[in-house]
């Protein structure tokens, strides 16, 4: 033993409990006291948790409250297209688009100007 006071290598985390080695001054007899630690590691680690969730909150709290403020809404979807629209397939090349994106010619549709040509000819 090295000096007064041994404090051998254990792990905390594990809950293993840690041994004071205390060597009396004026008697020759050493004591062994045990203290656990996994209570106080388990209060710490919930208080500072504790104190995290209310850092969180009060950061989206004050998020939120810039964003009414300022009158910033959240970004929507395309204003107006909300329903679906009806797909159709190219006559050349058969890929699916929306009909309002096609080039319909008779009752055919086409992705695009090249492929009508193509269709005409």
């Amino acid at each position: 033993m090295v000096g007064p006071f041994n404090f051998p290598s254990t792990n905390a985390a594990t809950g293993a409990s840690i041994r004071y080695m205390v060597t009396g001054t004026r008697e020759k007899s050493t004591t062994c006291v045990t203290k656990n630690l996994t209570d106080d590691d388990n209060q710490v680690a919930k208080f500072l948790l504790l104190i995290a969730v209310f850092i969180i909150a009060y950061l989206v709290i004050q998020h939120s409250a810039r964003r009414r403020e300022s009158g910033e809404q959240r970004p929507q979807s395309k204003p107006g297209k909300s329903q679906p629209e009806n797909m159709v397939r190219c006559r050349v090349c058969g890929i699916h688009l929306p009909r309002s994106e096609s080039l319909a010619s008779e009752d055919n549709y086409y992705c695009s100007e090249e492929h009508l040509r193509i269709a005409r000819k």
